[in-house]
């Protein structure tokens, strides 16, 4: 996904846990699932933010 992700558009991940480490981390499991642009009226109200 990161080859083909351009600046400005909304990567959705489901499943995966955010922690404080050094910042922040984006742990993500066997159950996880990455969308580069979903469909949906939240993913198109943040890349329009």
């Amino acid at each position: 996904i990161a080859e083909s992700a351009a600046e400005g558009q909304v990567l959705q991940c489901t499943a995966c846990r955010v922690t404080d480490f050094n910042g922040c981390s984006l742990n993500s499991s066997q159950r996880s699932a990455l969308s580069l642009m979903p469909e949906s009226k939240l993913a198109r109200d943040l890349a329009d933010w």
